[in-house]
């Protein structure tokens, strides 16, 4: 029988939890998990979110809708968004954001 698949997150590892932790090698990936995943509703303003993510662990937080997780948001994708879009032309093409 091949490996379980489980319909909802259980955690999430980040570099920087893998660097933090003192683990052997062959430690299980649930060794390292970061403790309760920080979690979004999809309808909040963003710039709520945002304020809440520094004190999220990581700075990360899973974006869920309906109770099931539907992407996930980071200090950084966001800071890069905003770059994006101040850069986007303001003619009507078409953008990659």
């Amino acid at each position: 029988m091949g490996p379980r698949v489980l319909d909802h997150v259980v955690g999430y590892v980040s570099v920087d939890d893998l660097r933090r932790r003192d683990l052997d090698a062959d430690a299980p990936v649930s060794a390292a998990l970061a403790d309760p995943v920080p979690r979004i509703d999809a309808a909040t303003d963003a710039f709520e979110a945002l304020a809440d993510l520094p004190g999220a662990k990581g700075g990360y937080a899973l974006v869920t809708e309906g109770g099931r997780v539907v992407g996930a948001l980071s200090q950084a994708d966001y800071a890069r968004a905003v770059r994006l879009r101040r850069r986007a032309p303001t003619d009507g093409r078409p953008t990659a954001f």
